[in-house]
């Protein structure tokens, strides 16, 4: 499987800027005209760099808002079970210091985001969504024989070349290089009679979203925690732990430690988990001695009716009964 590298320029990890992600509250179908890239700077938060970009290719705007929504969706999915659970990105562009102070969740929030854009735009292109791009790069490696190169690849190139230029836009060249890493796997169609393949046609396509952002949540679990260190007029990133020796181009960094997300703390981005369920036979994050921060927790029963005991007749229809089902369910103190 061929490695795709989404290069993302930043200045020091605390100006990741994702205020943008507002746009997620849809309002996507406005972007007719330039001007609404005014409306953007004003209303989203978009940067000096985000408007500009945004007035040189308005057409691509309803990718990015689509890209926000699915950095949102996403980002709820991969954390509902921990007490950090990504509600805070909802508030934005007024985000509290969870998203704006350099930590571990602004990092993927970040890396999400710029995947998203990627993404979104990279297949609007091979879906002739957008006129300004078309299909993406057949690939330089030959075909093992079984098939040939054909079809609509996703035009990678172009999406990551948008979102530098829409995430990343700033006129600091002192920067440094962080990078989120999603992979094309080869799809392919069956030509022939009656379905039988003869002729196999394949082309580079993006996975689902969903597997992207499975992905940055692993890298999210591996965090690498950094420091600035002045180097004459520049700045490094050094690992803040003597046991990291140091850190790679796919790691996610960050520079300020979280909190522990316990208690209600709106300044930070802390929600607290009193109220939320938890999973009482689990050890993990969602377990009610993790969750709950060793507060105990409160069971109570609910019942609920489901559709059972189905049965397929011939032909065509399914016949349920109705059954009664009672579930334990558990929230913290």
């Amino acid at each position: 499987m061929k490695k795709i590298f989404v290069i993302l320029a930043v200045n020091v990890i605390t100006a990741w800027s994702i205020n943008w992600l507002s746009l997620h509250r849809g309002g996507y179908e406005k972007w007719g005209h330039s001007r609404s890239c005014k409306n953007g700077r004003q209303v989203y938060g978009f940067t000096r760099g985000q408007t500009r970009t945004c007035r040189s290719q308005v057409e691509v705007m309803p990718q990015v808002s689509h890209a926000a929504t699915t950095t949102v969706t996403t980002c709820q999915r991969i954390f509902h079970s921990r007490r950090w659970n990504c509600s805070s990105i909802l508030n934005a562009p007024h985000l509290s210091r969870d998203l704006t102070s350099g930590t571990r969740e602004q990092a993927v929030v970040y890396a999400l985001s710029s995947a998203a854009v990627t993404w979104a735009v990279s297949r609007a292109c091979s879906q002739g969504t957008l006129v300004l791009c078309g299909c993406g790069r057949v690939p330089h490696e030959p075909p093992n024989g079984h098939f040939k190169w054909g079809g609509c690849g996703d035009n990678v190139k172009f999406g990551a070349a948008f979102a530098r230029d829409f995430i990343d836009a700033r006129n600091n060249k002192n920067t440094r290089l962080t990078v989120v890493k999603a992979s094309l796997s080869t799809q392919c169609k069956c030509h022939g009679v009656s379905g039988s393949c003869n002729i196999k046609t394949c082309w580079k396509a993006l996975p689902n979203f969903i597997e992207a952002g499975e992905r940055l949540y692993r890298g999210y679990l591996s965090g690498v925690e950094v420091r600035e260190v002045s180097a004459g007029p520049r700045l490094r990133l050094l690992p803040a732990s003597p046991a990291v020796s140091r850190f790679s181009r796919d790691d996610l960094i960050y520079v300020t430690k979280s909190p522990d997300y316990c208690h209600p703390e709106p300044r930070v981005g802390s929600l607290g988990t009193g109220g939320r369920r938890c999973n009482a036979t689990s050890r993990g994050v969602d377990g009610c001695s993790v969750m709950c921060c060793g507060r105990g927790y409160t069971s109570h029963s609910h019942r609920t009716h489901l559709r059972c005991h189905c049965k397929y007749h011939w032909c065509c229809y399914v016949t349920c009964q109705t059954c009664a089902v009672r579930q334990e369910i558990h929230t913290c103190n």
